[in-house]
């Protein structure tokens, strides 16, 4: 679920056609903790549902790069 935007998470989500989300597209100044509570999942889940971005798990995130928040589409690249 989608708790909502907030300081350290104000990027865009991608959601499906039931409102779940599926992509997050990542704003300046988002952190992976902020991230992974807007979302309801660690930032271990967050590095397994992107295995091939490396330093996500260390807290490093590009602004304007769009992740995966959905396990059907782990490591593809939006």
């Amino acid at each position: 679920a989608d708790h909502g935007s907030a300081d350290g998470a104000r990027g865009q989500a991608g959601l499906e056609g039931d409102g779940t989300p599926v992509s997050y597209r990542i704003a300046s100044n988002d952190t992976v903790g902020r991230i992974s509570a807007r979302f309801g999942v660690t930032a271990d889940d967050l590095q397994w549902l992107n295995p091939d971005r490396l330093g996500l798990a260390g807290g490093f995130i590009l602004a304007d790069s769009t992740i995966n928040l959905s396990g059907d589409a782990r490591g593809l690249r939006w």
